[in-house]
């Protein structure tokens, strides 16, 4: 599971609930699959990606790099 940067928002290093936004995040199937999205809440994405580095710490790793984009249009 690598997670990353957002341009100009927030870092990956952070997860947490209201830190962490799908955009951010590489999380290979196998690490993942007996986890499901909580359809109800709405940041139902922080509690899967914080449920998915719980399970996977030991196989984790923060890049320090802007790799995506919240809400971002070019000219």
């Amino acid at each position: 599971m690598y997670t990353f940067n957002q341009y100009k928002r927030i870092r990956g290093n952070n997860i947490n609930v209201g830190h962490i936004d799908t955009a951010m995040v590489i999380i290979p199937y196998k690490r993942c699959k007996e986890i499901r999205w909580r359809e109800e809440i709405y940041a139902a994405d922080g509690y899967y990606i914080k449920e998915c580095w719980e399970k996977n710490k030991d196989k984790s790793e923060y890049i320090d790099r802007d790799l995506c984009y919240y809400n971002y249009l070019t000219q």
